[in-house]
């Protein structure tokens, strides 16, 4: 992006950019970072006086897309259900153990030792 600092009037006008002291009748801005949201200040000189005019670059958010907050929420709700199968299994396999070691410590066999 560039911002070009235009004529108010012909005839030998100055026109310039003054960023960090330095001016410019164009101010080129590449790689927008936040150093570089603010103000900006034009001003034209001639024989006749001179005018000004600024300029606020103001960043605004970028908005998330609907059909992410759904991949999100879709997400969640995969977790979710996964973690809860695994307790559940987890749970019956505890149960099941706990099933196999109730009734006599007979070890199977039947009959005198």
């Amino acid at each position: 992006m560039t911002l070009r600092c235009g004529r108010l009037s012909a005839g030998g006008s100055l026109e310039q950019w003054k960023t960090h002291g330095v001016g410019s009748s164009q101010l080129p801005l590449s790689s927008l970072g936040k150093e570089d949201f603010g103000h900006y200040r034009c001003t034209v000189r001639n024989k006749h006086g001179f005018n000004s005019t600024l300029l606020t670059l103001v960043e605004t958010p970028r908005k998330v897309l609907p059909w992410v907050w759904v991949m999100i929420w879709v997400v969640v709700v995969v977790v979710v259900v996964v973690v809860e199968m695994v307790v559940k299994n987890d749970d019956c396999a505890v149960s099941g153990k706990k099933k196999e070691s109730d009734g006599d410590d007979s070890g199977g066999y039947e009959g005198a030792v």
